[in-house]
């Protein structure tokens, strides 16, 4: 069964001068499907939610590498973060 692809929000990328963006950059596409983390320890915003990329091989295998692109916004991010944490 194929999932249903949702829209829920859109909003830039807070912090990502900060992270991994750069590294991954050419690796980045329209419809790449980025996972969302909580992050639980952040001591900025009790509300974190990190956005990550897995890396995959060339056969879309998963690579054990991920990489921290930057954050939800804190103005975006209250709801996502409770949406984590209930699933």
């Amino acid at each position: 069964m194929k999932a249903k692809k949702l829209f829920f929000k859109e909003c830039h990328l807070a912090g990502r001068q900060y992270h991994d963006v750069d590294e991954v950059w050419d690796q980045l596409k329209v419809g790449l499907v980025l996972r969302l983390e909580r992050d639980l320890d952040n001591r900025y915003d009790k509300n974190a939610v990190a956005v990550m990329y897995d890396e995959e091989d060339k056969e879309g295998g998963p690579t054990g590498e991920s990489y921290l692109l930057g954050y939800i916004p804190g103005d975006d991010n209250e709801t996502i973060a409770l949406i984590l944490e209930i699933l």
